[in-house]
Formats: structure tokens, C-alpha cells, sequence
């Protein structure tokens, strides 16, 4: 598995604010340093916590509304 392909390697491996939301939501879903849980972009994207810190800024938002 390549580090660009798993979210938490990769804002390891490049620290970025956007690396770092990415990251937290792959791991919300299930992802690690190790393993990358099966369809885990559909599940950010579809996401309907609002009580998530992250929820403005994780990536895909739809039908959210930003504070």
C-alpha cells in the first residue's frame, strides 16, 4: 500500500492542515497506519455527523451547512 493512497500515512509523511482533517476522518471510518478500510471515501463523503469538530472542513462536505 503506498502512503499517498492511505490519508493517516500520508499527513505523517507530509504535514499539512488539510493532510491532518483527512487523516482524522479516514480514521473516524475505520483506517490505519496499516489498513485502509474498504469504501471509506463514500463513508466521509456521505457523513452526516454535525457534532464532529471537523465537520465544516472535511473533505466532500455536502448538504452541511458551515457555521
Amino acid at each position: 500500500m503506498k502512503a499517498q493512497q492511505n490519508p493517516v500515512k500520508r499527513a505523517i509523511i507530509r504535514s499539512s492542515r488539510s493532510n491532518a482533517i483527512r487523516a482524522m476522518c479516514a480514521h473516524c471510518m475505520g483506517c490505519t497506519l496499516d489498513q485502509i478500510e474498504p469504501g471509506f471515501r463514500d463513508s466521509i463523503r456521505d457523513c452526516t455527523s454535525t457534532q464532529c469538530p471537523l465537520c465544516t472542513v472535511r473533505p466532500k462536505v455536502t448538504n452541511v451547512e458551515k457555521a
